[in-house]
């Protein structure tokens, strides 16, 4: 009753040899685990640096978020086992990585020296910037996520009425979520939800981009 143990399969389904490919696992612990609850995760009993979250803004709850970096043969699969409670004794995370910066109008994901991400707060043009020395990599006119309705007309998406939250973060990964009804006549009604996942020590971002369209204009 002091710990809770949970395991679970990381699967290499491509057929790639993978030296360090991020994860993202969303867990259903079996026991609620509070803010500050020591976790550790383990493959074959030996320790695997790993980021724990909670999911959501609970004070305690059985959702988390392990991310971390794994390391597999084609089509292998790996069981991990992650460890939690009072009487667990947890893991270091990553010594360097990410840092999130809030700013008034952006997000600054910072994995110094290396490379800058800059994401506008309304997500009008998806990414800002993308700095890795000694070169930007992104067009200053760039027109970020589009869709087409059914009429053929591209719209972007974003901009005013658009939300954003911090999902988790840390020196692993850094997740961040925007979410807009259009109000459009073409649009009207269409809910979208996009969230970005900045896995270490990985350069590209994850888009998970999901759109409620019930009258599919």
């Amino acid at each position: 009753p002091a710990a809770g143990r949970l395991a679970f399969d990381v699967v290499e389904s491509a057929g790639i040899h993978r030296d360090a490919a991020p994860v993202h696992a969303r867990l259903q612990l079996p026991q609620a685990a509070s803010a500050g609850t020591p976790f550790r995760l383990l493959w074959k009993g030996k320790p695997v640096v790993a980021q724990f979250r909670p999911h959501g803004s609970d004070t305690k709850t059985i959702s988390w978020w392990a991310d971390f970096v794994a390391r597999s043969l084609p089509y292998e699969t790996r069981r991990y086992v992650v460890e939690y409670g009072p009487e667990v004794q947890s893991l270091p995370e990553r010594k360097g990585g990410h840092v999130l910066t809030v700013e008034k109008e952006t997000f600054v994901i910072s994995n110094a020296p290396h490379i800058d991400w800059v994401v506008p707060r309304d997500l009008r043009g998806f990414l800002h910037s993308v700095d890795f020395p000694p070169a930007e990599h992104l067009r200053p006119d760039s027109l970020g996520l589009q869709v087409r309705d059914q009429a053929g007309q591209i719209h972007v998406l974003g901009g005013s009425g658009t939300t954003a939250e911090v999902l988790r973060q840390g020196r692993m990964t850094v997740a961040l979520r925007f979410e807009k009804t259009e109000t459009s006549a073409a649009l009207r009604g269409v809910k979208w939800r996009a969230d970005l996942v900045f896995p270490g020590p990985i350069s590209w971002v994850d888009l998970r981009l999901r759109i409620d369209d019930a009258e599919e204009r």
